[in-house]
Parts: structure tokens; sequence; C-alpha cells
């Protein structure tokens, strides 16, 4: 069984393969069912892993799905749905979207790479304070704001 530290970003890069900084370019549903998401990331950016990436394509499996209203009725036909695309995911983490700007912390598996502690792993821009930011349904050990601060020191660092 997997567990991910979660304590701190320093915890969350030791034991990280990849950790990179782009933006989300494509996204696919591969699994309404089992609510996984392909997303496709072109690398701005690499803290830690290799270099070469950069520029390249990154494709990594999240939690969570966008489904068609459609899709959506197919498995839960007792429900009524006024929209045509419904957020489907667990702890109601929206898995990324395209044009998002992100910064992931990666594992590699056989199959390819998983953000390392779920979608807790993955930071957003917030665009109005030009800060990356997690989740507020994380479910991280530390407040959101301390764990934002971690992140922003830790980009410091390595620039």
């Amino acid at each position: 069984m997997y567990l991910a530290d979660v304590s701190s970003v320093a915890a969350m890069e030791k034991f990280s393969d990849l950790i990179i900084q782009g933006v989300v370019v494509e996204t696919e549903v591969v699994d309404a069912a089992e609510l996984e998401t392909i997303v496709s990331i072109l690398v701005r950016n690499i803290y830690k892993g290799d270099k070469n990436l950069v520029g390249n394509i990154v494709q990594e499996k999240e939690l969570g799905a966008i489904v068609t209203k459609e899709e959506w009725l197919k498995r839960n036909p007792e429900t009524e749905v006024a929209v045509d695309y419904v957020v489907d995911a667990p702890n109601h983490e929206t898995p990324s979207i395209v044009g998002q700007e992100i910064v992931i912390f990666l594992i590699k598996l056989e199959e390819g790479y998983f953000a390392y502690s779920g979608n807790s792993s993955i930071f957003y821009l917030n665009k109005q304070t030009n800060a990356y930011e997690q989740s507020d349904k994380a479910g991280t050990d530390f407040s959101d704001q301390e764990f934002n601060q971690q992140l922003a020191q830790f980009i410091l660092d390595r620039k």
C-alpha cells in the first residue's frame, strides 16, 4: 500500500520523482467509472527530475473527471441534471483543466506519472495574487496558507 507523506513541501519533494511547472494543454477522461483523467502538461520549468523535459509534454493521471450529462446519468439515473457537464471527483477536488498554470509533484510508476499524493500535490496559479495555491480541499497536514508559503519559498530557492 502506498501512503504519501504530505507533512510539508520538503517531504513531498523528497519522495517525488519529478516536480514541474507548466500549463495544462489537454485533458482526457480515460475512465469515467473510475474517475480518472489523463492531463497533458507543457513543461516550462523543472524543479526536480530530467531537465530535458522543458518544452515537452508530460502526461499524468489525476483523480476525478468532468463528465458529460449523458455519462453522469448512465451511472446516476435517479438524479436530475440541468447542466451539460458534471464534476465527479473524490473529495470534490476538480481535476486540472486546460489553460491552468500548475506546479505538480509527480511519482513515476510502471503505468506512468501520477500526482504524488493525489490532487493535493497540485498547486494552481492564482492570477490575482500571482502565487501558486493548493486546492482548498487537499486534505494536507498544514493549512493551505502555510503550504502555499512553503511552495513559494521552494520556487524562490530554485530560481
